[in-house]
């Protein structure tokens, strides 16, 4: 999967868009159907869509988090949701990741994003929202989020 090229990198940049799940800020980038998100807070990146952009399948994303990510600095976040849920990182560590996967130069636009004071970030429109949704029982985000931090 690592040896795979970026075959999105000579198309148009992509938008980034800023987001709100459950209160929490984000800023996120569509990229193979999947809204790859920076928290704004503390700049960790959703790592689990990293992986799904990467085109690793569900024990694929598995092995490689437990292997791979949850040895070092990550947060998992549980409930809540569907689409803010997954293991969080660094952005140090997200970049370095997208670098190994071949897939940096189509998520660079969200990894240096920096609207800078007075320079607002457009809200995802809905047609974002609906495209990338994921309902895992019709009541999608009725549910608190169940964070587990871990640093090594």
């Amino acid at each position: 999967m690592a040896g795979r090229e970026d075959s999105n990198s000579s198309k148009r940049t992509p938008q980034v868009w800023s987001a709100s799940y459950a209160g929490v800020e984000v800023y996120q980038l569509l990229y193979n159907n999947t809204a790859v998100m920076l928290r704004r807070k503390d700049s960790y990146v959703n790592v689990t869509q990293i992986l799904k952009c990467a085109q690793y399948d569900k024990p694929q994303r598995t092995r490689f988090l437990e292997r791979e990510i949850h040895t070092g600095q990550h947060e998992k976040i549980q409930g809540g949701y569907g689409k803010y849920q997954g293991t969080w990182v660094p952005l140090s560590r997200a970049v370095a990741l997208a670098r190994e996967l071949n897939i940096y130069e189509s998520l660079r636009p969200l990894f240096e994003h920096n609207p800078g004071p007075g320079n607002m970030t457009p809200t995802a429109p809905k047609s974002l929202e609906a495209m990338t949704k994921r309902k895992v029982d019709g009541s999608e985000g009725s549910r608190s989020a169940k964070v587990k931090r871990r640093s090594k």
